[in-house]
């Protein structure tokens, strides 16, 4: 039900059949995979996220464009050219002065504000590449954190109703999208050096091998989706209240779909699966093509395989909804988005993604 708004407003893209070639099982590799598109590990992109990638060809290195709702860099933005701040909640969000003396006085803040930017500013002005990007990322960081942590208060203080209605969902990641909204407010009220367009927060919990319930309103996988899928419609609502709705694109993915058939009373991982792309300027519907689950279309491990193969089953790469996002909603060139962010492969052009289409329709 938490997604129908979006999809009686043509709003919400279900991408069928997406997937990599050679899939993996791994929750590690797979994740690792969707998050820096490089199925094939070429070296080239090695230690970078696919979104990364794009902000290092679009921010300097006093730029702050990301944030993850969490206790790290989210893997999708790893670069090392510009900023993103890890937050977990904007409340608790400062510079880590010293866990010992956290009542300084406004002086002596200020005389330790000082000592940092001064340590920075030596760092950045070097000709070390590494001390350069430390010294400008720790000046971004330094002048986050005092605007950053404005947000909260001013958030619960403007938009009460919402800030109720995310509370009444009892749902962690219910509680992310409300940080989200709250950065979101700020850059739409203009705060100084709240600058942030790109998020990300994640929702565990999918790994169900037994006792998934299928359709039942009590089951794992219905109770899972619907807590994740209440959130967005109400993440939804605060947008459009905000008017910044239409200036959003929220993209839906995970490491696995489920195989076909069953073990004993579940199921277990599968390789591809449905992604959805879902906002305001979005052209919603069906895209892609739906994987043949025949019993004698599955592989060894009874799973769908890969295929680039004209065709009704052809699967729909990750890159390309990926790269159809950059192209249309970023405004990125194709040629920049091949050449810098997205790698091609080589081989076999039924099995391995060498024909891109960056022109998937739902942007």
């Amino acid at each position: 039900a938490g997604l129908m708004p979006a999809w009686n407003a043509n709003q919400l893209a279900v991408i069928q059949g997406a997937g990599y070639p050679d899939y993996s099982t791994s929750h590690d590799t797979s994740k690792t995979i969707w998050q820096t598109a490089n199925p094939l590990g070429l070296g080239g992109y090695a230690g970078s996220g696919w979104a990364g990638r794009h902000l290092a060809a679009n921010y300097g290195p006093t730029d702050v464009p990301g944030v993850t709702i969490s206790s790290g860099v989210a893997p999708e933005y790893r670069q090392t050219t510009t900023s993103v701040l890890a937050i977990e909640q904007l409340d608790d969000f400062g510079f880590p002065y010293d866990n010992y003396y956290l009542a300084d006085t406004p002086a002596e803040r200020a005389a330790k504000d000082a000592a940092f930017q001064a340590v920075y500013g030596v760092a950045a002005a070097g000709g070390q590449t590494t001390a350069k990007y430390i010294g400008n990322s720790g000046n971004a960081t330094l002048a986050s954190t005092t605007a950053y942590g404005t947000l909260h208060n001013t958030y619960i203080a403007d938009r009460a109703a919402f800030d109720a209605a995310y509370e009444g969902l009892d749902r962690g990641v219910a509680n992310d999208f409300r940080e989200i909204a709250k950065i979101m407010y700020g850059v739409k009220n203009g705060v100084a050096n709240v600058d942030a367009r790109f998020f990300q927060l994640s929702k565990g919990g999918f790994d169900t091998h037994s006792n998934q319930g299928g359709a039942e309103t009590n089951g794992q996988h219905y109770e899972l989706h619907d807590g994740w899928s209440q959130a967005l419609n109400t993440f939804r609502q605060d947008l459009l209240d905000m008017g910044v709705w239409n200036k959003t694109l929220v993209v839906v993915w995970s490491e696995f779909s489920r195989r076909i058939p069953q073990n004993d009373n579940g199921t277990d991982h599968g390789s591809q699966g449905p992604s959805f792309v879902i906002g305001g300027g979005v052209t919603g519907g069906v895209y892609g093509n739906h994987p043949n689950i025949q019993p004698g279309a599955l592989d060894d491990d009874e799973n769908t395989p890969y295929s680039q193969t004209a065709g009704a089953f052809r699967s729909t790469d990750i890159r390309d909804i990926y790269g159809t996002i950059l192209k249309h909603w970023l405004n990125m060139p194709q040629g920049q988005i091949l050449s810098s962010v997205l790698p091609v492969d080589g081989g076999d052009p039924n099995l391995f993604w060498t024909a891109p289409n960056l022109d998937l329709g739902f942007v």
